[in-house]
């Protein structure tokens, strides 16, 4: 596996997820995370120094699939995360909305199209933002 293929795995399956939430929260807060896109680059690094080290067994063809599902794995758990504290911080915002029974829905859904794209995954983000949105539009009227 080339290094240029580990990084690309490591943007799709959890970088691109970090983004997605931090420019959801920063918008729907209309301000700026200062630490919020360092934490990004600071996780990339990580990436990268992981992949250097794993480099030999990544060249190895028998461990490779090995090692790339390890990664794989490694990638879906942070991604889980990711979302699990995305919701929490929403939670603090509006805590009467199950977020947890929309992501199932909303996961459900993405399971029975035909093609699931990166960003149909990350449309996520601004749809938990959005049913804030309505709540709050609903308590206004």
């Amino acid at each position: 596996m080339l290094d240029y293929e580990y990084m690309l795995m490591a943007i799709d399956e959890v970088l691109s997820h970090d983004v997605a939430g931090i420019i959801c929260m920063e918008n729907y807060h209309n301000c700026y995370f200062p630490e919020g896109f360092r934490k990004i680059f600071d996780q990339f690094w990580v990436f990268q120094k992981e992949y250097e080290h794993n480099k030999e067994k990544l060249q190895a063809e028998i461990t490779q699939e090995i090692e790339i599902a390890k990664f794989q794995a490694r990638c879906c758990y942070q991604k889980e995360e990711l979302l699990r504290n995305y919701i929490k911080e929403l939670e603090h915002i509006e805590p009467s909305i199950d977020y947890k029974e929309e992501v199932k829905k909303y996961q459900v859904s993405l399971e029975e199209e035909d093609v699931q794209m990166l960003e149909m995954e990350l449309a996520i983000y601004p749809y938990l933002v959005s049913l804030i949105r309505e709540r709050e539009e609903k308590v206004e009227r």
